[in-house]
C-alpha cells in the first residue's frame, strides 16, 4: 500500500499520509520517508508511522521501484521479521 500511495496508484494524496524525505539526506534507495516525531501512542499508530521503518530500511539493491510487481518479488524473500514485534505490539 505505501508504494502505491507514494506512486499515486492509490486513491489517496501522499501528502496526506506519507512524506518524501529531501533527496539530500537520503541513504539508500532515493523513496526514503519522512518520519514525524510522535509524542503519543495514538501517533505511533498511524499507518504513516508504522510503515516508515520498514520502508526506508528496503535497499536499492534488493528493490525495484520501476513497477509494482519487480517490487514485490524480492520482498517475498527479504526478512522482516524484527519490524513485526513492534507492528503486533501498537
Amino acid at each position: 500500500m505505501c508504494y502505491k500511495i507514494i506512486f499515486g496508484l492509490a486513491n489517496v494524496h501522499c501528502s496526506n499520509f506519507l512524506q518524501l524525505s529531501p533527496s539530500s539526506h537520503t541513504r539508500g534507495h532515493t523513496y526514503k520517508l519522512y518520519k514525524q516525531r510522535s509524542l503519543t501512542s495514538t501517533g505511533t499508530a498511524v499507518f504513516g508511522n508504522r510503515v516508515i521503518n520498514v520502508w526506508n530500511n528496503l535497499s536499492q539493491d534488493t528493490v525495484d521501484f520501476s513497477i509494482v510487481k519487480r517490487f514485490k518479488s524480492p520482498l517475498i524473500l527479504s526478512d522482516l521479521s524484527e519490524f513485526f514485534y513492534n507492528m503486533i505490539s501498537l
